[in-house]
């Protein structure tokens, strides 16, 4: 199966609550429409067309770079600004104003209409019963790997692996400033445009030289943040907070999400008679396997606190949250930057979500001979991923051969692994297939 085989396969549009757009307002707001750009990177560029701070850019949520996303963007400025508005691969239109910023707290839900392809025939039936399945009791409100961006593959004198997964926010908890800022200034990502790896890869080899990096520097955050270093080449939690908040922020929360996540999987584990694991970037989620209704009644109201230094934590997941914590060598109290404008979230997450107003349909792939697609379109509460919601939709064993993952093994809540079902193989000895559909 392939998600995102071309952009307008996955489309994702913001649904707004009543009365957030007003005719009136001290902000205006556009209805942009981008795709293969994300959301920082559009906001960024409104903030430098209208030579404006990017404190004045607000939006309800960032939304995938390989989608094609509608969402809105609210800019605070006196002057009058232009109906329309368009960068590289985006575009926004004025559609009214408000009297508030933007966040996902104006969000009623995310509308999704995504094509999954290259699916063999024999899997739809499977597809079809897993669509009905989780439609109806929902799935582990994981976040996805797409959330991950900045934990990257990273290393420095300190460290005697070559590579690790490693999170600005963990180095923030252990107040290692030099290295949250070699994260944000040196690490790459798949993502990054050429120019933007030519200069991390200046930031690794100068490191210190904070005259020579400023040189080469070319955004504006970049430029305030090692103009300070030059000044004071030591202080490097104040150069830290003087990295965009926004941005800054979401390094804090990355971390909190990679914990919430961990806990989550724990608790899946603990819930649901069988689970299995689907390995993703950071470590791996527990999805349950074929669940019913008396399981999901046992986590479906279940809400886990984002770590952060006043979360109360419900009795419900205390001794697994305790855990992870110890596992991480980290504790609540520890969750405090000190600082107002850049510090860690205090939200609380459902454990469990399910979708609404699911459809879909089936259709020949006309980029895949032989193969099928699925039109699939639902809706989900805002931070809800949909990419979780098809991870849980996908057959365990697939038959396509363009799709060369391991099957996953199946466990009981004692970690022992179960048999499924077995099937007579070609040769006539028996092999064991994993399938969520027998």
């Amino acid at each position: 199966m392939k998600v995102k085989y071309k952009p307008e396969d996955f489309v994702v549009e913001e649904i707004l609550k009543e009365g957030t757009i007003t005719r009136d307002g001290r902000f205006t707001v556009y209805l942009v429409k981008k795709q293969m750009v994300d959301t920082l990177s559009v906001m960024n560029e409104i903030a430098r067309r209208f030579k404006i701070p990017r404190t004045s850019v607000y939006s309800c949520g960032l939304k995938d770079k390989y989608a094609v996303a509608k969402q809105y963007i609210a800019v605070e400025k006196k002057e009058k600004l232009p109906r329309r508005i368009e960068g590289e691969n985006w575009e926004g239109e004025i559609v009214g104003n408000t009297n508030e910023t933007l966040s996902s707290r104006n969000i009623l839900r995310n509308l999704f209409n995504i094509t999954l392809r290259d699916i063999h025939p024999d899997e739809m039936k499977e597809y079809e019963e897993n669509i009905k399945l989780v439609s109806s009791l929902g799935f582990p409100n994981y976040f996805d790997e797409q959330r991950f961006g900045s934990a990257r593959h990273f290393a420095d004198e300190k460290m005697n692996e070559p590579e690790i997964i490693d999170f600005i926010g963990k180095r923030v908890l252990m107040k290692d400033w030099e290295g949250a800022l070699k994260i944000h200034f040196q690490a790459l990502s798949d993502s990054d445009r050429s120019r933007v790896k030519k200069f991390k890869k200046i930031m690794r080899e100068k490191w210190g030289r904070w005259s020579e990096c400023l040189v080469e520097a070319q955004e504006k955050n970049d430029i305030e943040v090692l103009r300070y270093l030059v000044r004071r080449p030591n202080d490097f939690r104040s150069a830290f907070f003087r990295i965009e908040a926004r941005l800054a922020r979401l390094y804090l929360e990355v971390y909190q999400n990679y914990i919430f996540n961990k806990i989550l999987a724990e608790l899946v584990k603990k819930r649901f008679h069988h689970h299995y694991f689907f390995p993703y970037f950071v470590g791996n989620f527990v999805f349950p396997y074929k669940p019913d209704i008396s399981h999901v009644s046992l986590i479906k109201n279940v809400k886990i606190p984002l770590p952060h230094k006043d979360a109360q934590i419900p009795p419900e997941v205390k001794e697994i949250y305790e855990d992870i914590l110890k596992e991480e060598k980290v504790s609540l109290s520890m969750f405090d930057t000190g600082d107002s404008r850049i510090n860690f979230a205090k939200s609380i997450r459902n454990a469990w979500e399910r979708p609404d107003e699911v459809q879909w349909k089936i259709q020949e792939d006309e980029h895949h001979s032989g193969m099928k697609k699925i039109e699939l379109s639902f809706s989900l509460k805002p931070g809800t991923f949909a990419t979780i919601f098809i991870k849980n939709i996908t057959p365990l064993k697939p038959k396509s051969e363009t799709e060369k993952k391991p099957i996953p093994k199946v466990y009981d809540q004692s970690g022992k692994e179960v048999v499924i079902y077995k099937e007579q193989s070609k040769d006539g000895k028996k092999q064991i297939i994993i399938s969520r559909s027998q």
